[in-house]
């Protein structure tokens, strides 16, 4: 799973429970900072322990209205919500825990999925903030929406 980037064609996105206006488009990447003990100078062979130490969930989300990304920069991190159509076509939401938008990311051409055509949006990246008992399975949560 580390180095997964999951894109996602949005019905909604959600701060943590107020709308965030025209949004389109949101990918989530996690990634991993891997340890490594490499035993004896003088053993053969590769390390003799390797460990994920950290794991990290880092959030692009974009849309048509720069205004309403551009507010969630510094705001106090929250839950992000994701409403988006599984694979099947059901309606599901994804949580991501404790997001705290830190960049304005500018403006690229999306190809917009409801007409084809391309439109500019714009976007914003943030991080989820851990706390100790975190897990992944804690920090991105999958369920079934309306």
């Amino acid at each position: 799973m580390a180095g997964d980037t999951t894109p996602f064609h949005i019905r909604y996105a959600k701060h943590p429970t107020s709308d965030i206006a025209g949004t389109r488009y949101a990918q989530v990447t996690i990634s991993s900072a891997v340890g490594e003990d490499p035993g004896e100078a003088d053993a053969v062979g590769g390390p003799e322990k390797v460990a994920v130490q950290k794991q990290r969930i880092d959030v692009e989300l974009y849309g048509t209205s720069p205004a309403a990304l551009r507010a969630l920069v510094g705001a106090t991190a929250a839950n992000l919500v994701l409403g988006h159509k599984a694979g099947s076509g059901d309606n599901e939401k994804d949580t991501i825990k404790n997001v705290a938008f830190t960049r304005f990311l500018g403006q690229l051409m999306f190809r917009d999925p409801d007409t084809g055509g391309d439109i500019p949006v714009f976007g914003v990246g943030g991080t989820a903030e851990w706390i100790d008992t975190d897990t992944l399975a804690l920090m991105w949560l999958n369920a079934a929406d309306a």
